[in-house]
């Protein structure tokens, strides 16, 4: 590239990008703009004798000799390097280097560009794509150990029952001539015993589905069973809270809440070491809102976003799908806080 020293002052000054001009022979800076010493932090001290081995990292520093060599006029791309400005703040920096000739010199001009917030918006979707993975994974996991769960189940409770009901059919059908009237009623009576028992089992596989209850008796109702079913199995006490709900939930979301409430407790039983859960429940300027605070031992703030909290991955995505809000926070006397914020509308 050939300076035209007419616009070179201006081009130089006011560009926004931080541009150096160093010397070929000894890598010495001859000029350096203003949005250079505001990306680099440079005081007035260093602008006296700036030196480039004190501006920029040593990894680019090294891309700059290596490629001294090969530099033409043609633009040459030294990739991303990544250092520290005076400030101690980490920033990723695209540079591109280029020959500048003038009638009297032959310098090199270093372009460099802050691409901090692309790369960390980069790494941030490259870290949402692995963990969404890795909760696909899990998911798919999860759901094929449910679908061996209902075939066991149905293979072995009630296939057991239906296989009973009709070894007990088939002999009722065999005597019945023989029977008198008293004796028929009793085998009715312990046939419909087996038939009430298949019903009951068909309940407990359809329900662990879908909790049928939120059909039958609404969001409120389904949410005080699960809860007193709950501490009845895990021995952990209870406070529920219901403030009355003045706009009818959507199916959608009712079922949601429900899903996110059924999976706080079961992280609460799993891993809090709780005595106590309180939970409340209210709606309050179109939202609902749902408090889970347990009395247990806390959880690890920092390890939300891992991999291996793909529980709370899991919770984190059920609440994005109806545009929530979800909050983990511990308390100072010691438990987990899950605040929940779902749009009634």
């Amino acid at each position: 590239m050939k300076v035209n020293h007419s616009i070179y002052p201006s081009l130089f000054s006011n560009n926004r990008s931080a541009l150096i001009l160093l010397s070929r022979t000894d890598l010495s800076i001859i000029d350096i703009n203003s949005a250079s010493i505001q990306l680099f932090s440079i005081s007035k001290k260093e602008l006296i004798q700036p030196d480039i081995a004190r501006i920029v990292s040593l990894e680019l520093l090294n891309k700059i000799k290596f490629s001294k060599i090969e530099i033409s006029e043609k633009v040459m791309e030294l990739g991303i390097s990544y250092s520290k400005n005076k400030k101690g703040e980490e920033i990723s920096i695209e540079s591109y280097i280029q020959e500048v000739k003038s009638e009297f010199t032959n310098d090199l001009l270093l372009t460099c560009v802050n691409v901090s917030e692309e790369t960390e918006l980069h790494q941030n979707q490259l870290n949402s794509s692995v963990q969404l993975r890795a909760l696909f994974n899990k998911l798919e996991k999860v759901q094929e150990e449910e679908r061996n769960r209902i075939s066991r189940e149905i293979h072995d409770e009630l296939g057991q029952v239906l296989t009973a009901l009709k070894i007990r059919i088939a002999l009722f059908g065999r005597k019945f001539t023989r029977l008198s009237v008293d004796e028929i009623d009793d085998e009715l009576i312990d046939i419909m015993v087996y038939i009430n028992n298949t019903i009951k089992t068909v309940k407990k596989i359809a329900t662990e589905l879908r909790p049928v209850i939120m059909d039958e008796l609404g969001f409120e109702d389904a949410i005080r069973w699960y809860v007193a079913d709950f501490s009845k199995k895990s021995a952990i006490k209870y406070k529920l809270n219901f403030n009355p709900i003045e706009i009818r939930l959507s199916d959608d979301l009712a079922f949601t809440a429900y899903r996110l409430i059924q999976e706080s407790l079961t992280n609460v039983a799993r891993h809090s070491n709780a005595l106590q859960v309180l939970i409340n429940i209210k709606s309050e300027n179109n939202l609902l809102k749902i408090k889970i605070a347990d009395n247990g031992v806390g959880m690890n703030i920092e390890s939300q976003s891992s991999n291996n909290s793909l529980g709370i991955l899991g919770m984190k995505e059920r609440v994005n799908s109806v545009n929530g809000k979800i909050k983990f926070s511990n308390a100072k006397k010691g438990g987990t806080r899950i605040n929940i914020d779902l749009p009634l509308k």
